[in-house]
This record gives C-alpha cells, structure tokens and sequence, in this order.
C-alpha cells in the first residue's frame, strides 16, 4: 500500500473549497467512509481514527488490491517512524 498527497485534515478540506467533513457508516457492511459535503469527494476512512480532529491527516491511498481513493488517518499510519526537518 502507498499513501501520497498527504495534507493535514483542515488543509485538505479547504483545499477542497469546503468548510466540513463528514463520517458515515454503512449500515449493510458496517464500514465507515467520509463525505465532503458539497463536493463529490469521499474515500476511507483508518481503523485507528475513533473522532475527527485536527491532529488528522488525509492521503490519495493506493492499497495493494483494489480501487484507490482518499482516506483520513492518524499521522504517522504510513509507518514512518522518525521524520526531521529543516524547513
């Protein structure tokens, strides 16, 4: 799997000319996606993530099977373990 484009949450729902985002759980498969109310983006939603917030961030996530898409998670789910930077 490969996340890219990664934004924190508020910059990619702006990005998106949108002031919200929302979660929805599908009552047939109990899978949880997100919405970007006014738009027709939407994508996945991690496992870890139990309440939106701003310390979250949003990826284009390409899974080893099946369709890309979006999806919130927490920082860090793209398993680095360390980052440093001077800028």
């Amino acid at each position: 799997m490969n996340f890219s484009k990664t934004l924190p949450l508020v910059d990619f729902i702006v990005s998106k000319g949108a002031s919200s985002l929302d979660i929805i759980r599908n009552p047939k498969t109990g899978k949880r996606f997100f919405t970007v109310p006014g738009t027709d983006v939407s994508g996945r939603v991690a496992e870890k993530v139990e309440k939106l917030s701003s310390e979250l961030s949003v990826s284009w996530f390409t899974p080893e099977e099946g369709e890309p898409s979006y999806m919130v998670h927490t920082r860090g789910t793209d398993n680095r373990e360390d980052s440093f930077s001077v800028a």
